[in-house]
């Protein structure tokens, strides 16, 4: 593993690991307004992906569970649990801005927030992306494509 990745996971379980905190810290100091299933779903979430990058750490997990119809199954279950994630913590911190919960009011709301939109974002550009590669290619196995028009009928 090169240090760049290294680096990026060393981040992004930094960032997990805060945002659980932070989490857990709401339910510690009783903040009710904050207990939602939402706050379930994204804590239980984060604990799941934080297992998965260790565990990406020491072994190849990627290797042995796309190779198998269980393995990508879980795998396109653990895609989808991530988009459902981003949409789920920015609904949640909007919950909590508009029922004004001052307990539950930190920087690591805003940064839960900020990185769910980026999250958003980036994903979003991805889907573009794949879209365009779809549609719009010119070549297709080495031949071009060539699209039929039908004509219509009056």
């Amino acid at each position: 593993m090169d240090n760049l990745t290294l680096f990026f996971t060393g981040f992004q379980l930094l960032l997990q690991g805060l945002i659980i905190n932070y989490l857990f810290h709401l339910e510690s100091k009783g903040c009710e307004c904050a207990m939602d299933y939402k706050r379930t779903y994204i804590l239980s979430y984060l604990v799941i992906n934080t297992i998965f990058v260790i565990l990406s750490l020491f072994t190849n997990v990627l290797k042995y569970t796309a190779n198998n119809k269980l393995g990508s199954f879980l795998l396109s279950a653990y895609s989808v649990g991530g988009i459902l994630n981003i949409a789920f913590i920015i609904e949640y911190v909007n919950m909590l801005k508009a029922k004004k919960c001052d307990c539950s009011e930190s920087v690591y709301r805003d940064l839960l927030y900020v990185f769910a939109i980026i999250d958003a974002l980036v994903l979003g550009m991805a889907m573009l992306l794949v879209v365009y590669m779809i549609l719009f290619s010119a070549k297709v196995n080495g031949k071009k494509r060539v699209v039929k028009r039908r004509k219509m009928k009056r």
